[in-house]
């Protein structure tokens, strides 16, 4: 899997005299709005003989493309006329249009997934048309657009403390020996992290099984779930940071442990390549979990895992590089 900050490389079609030219890369809801120029070229008279009215439109939209199938919803229209004539226009050359247009505060982060058979992603347009007096559309130009949310800070920054009680695990080998019983649980300061941020999960428990505790193994997991009916739940999962902690030496989690050992201590850092926060679409939904798990030294016996969603942000920056 990989992602990128989808810094864009773009160009309007050759075939169309119209095009649009932003004043600012960085395009962030809530702090400023996108300003730019529409130009449009004459290049014979006889094309502005109609009156025509320039309108421009901001898309917000989910895209999926998973097993040969592709699947839109948009949740953003933005349409804003920026021009109309009364009179046909009768000369030719470029025709300049300034416009600007406030994102809404509230819109998710630009981003994408991709895998070999998925990619998923918040895409932006922004389009600009020539409409006729017969409301046919005579010219379009579109580009991509990357937008970045206003960075909001939690209320309560250090968020709130996670604890995931030890729960009862039944141990078995291939499905059938029962080898006893295994409590886990854990804990963590906080379930809101920033990219960068250290995390240090304690683990709790007892090992009351028949088999020896080698090493427990922390993640931090990022999950895309297809919601459309067309992909049946399709998971798509990414570990962004795992560490592993060996328990041979802790008599804690040795086999028929009689007692609770002291916490066990397991630290990851937060890496840099989240690019969106938690986001619930029509289409698909994304989260974020911390997940513990105790890994048994015998081969195909169970091995227990607790996980408990956590909420991340990230504030990278990003760009729009567009030509034409």
């Amino acid at each position: 899997m990989y992602r990128t900050n989808m810094t864009i490389h773009c160009n309007s079609s050759n075939q169309s005299p119209l095009s649009i030219h932003l004043a600012d890369d960085a395009v962030t809801t809530g702090q400023k709005m996108i300003q730019g120029t529409v130009e449009w070229t004459l290049t014979d008279k006889d094309d502005a003989a109609d009156l025509y009215r320039i309108q421009l439109e901001l898309h917000g939209r989910e895209r999926v493309s998973y097993d040969g199938k592709v699947r839109e919803e948009t949740f953003l229209k933005y349409p804003l006329v920026i021009q109309e004539f009364h009179t046909p226009l009768v000369y030719s050359g470029v025709h300049s249009y300034d416009f600007e247009v406030s994102l809404p505060a509230d819109l998710p982060d630009s981003w994408q997934v991709a895998e070999p058979d998925a990619t998923v992603g918040i895409v932006y347009t922004l389009s600009a048309y020539v409409i006729t007096s017969r409301s046919a559309v005579k010219w379009k130009s579109t580009k991509l657009l990357t937008v970045q949310a206003a960075e909001q800070k939690p209320a309560n920054r250090q968020g709130q403390l996670v604890v995931m009680m030890p729960q009862s695990f039944p141990i078995s080998t291939n499905l059938v020996f029962s080898r006893g019983q295994i409590y886990l649980g854990w804990q963590c300061t906080s379930n809101v992290w920033t990219a960068g941020d250290w995390v240090s999960v304690s683990i709790v428990g007892q090992n009351q099984s028949d088999v020896d505790i080698k090493d427990f193994v922390v993640r931090l997991i990022e999950s895309v779930t297809l919601m459309h009916p067309s992909f049946r739940n399709v998971k798509i999962q990414r570990i962004l940071a795992s560490t592993q902690v060996n328990t041979r030496d802790l008599s804690a989690w040795k086999a028929k442990s009689k007692t609770a050992g002291e916490p066990t201590t397991a630290s990851f850092q937060v890496p840099e390549s989240i690019l969106c926060e938690a986001y619930a679409g029509s289409l698909f939904h994304l989260k974020y979990s911390i997940e513990v798990i105790a890994e048994t030294a015998t081969d195909r016996t169970t091995n227990p895992r607790v996980s408990c969603p956590v909420h991340l942000s990230q504030r990278a920056e990003t760009s729009l590089d567009c030509e034409g």
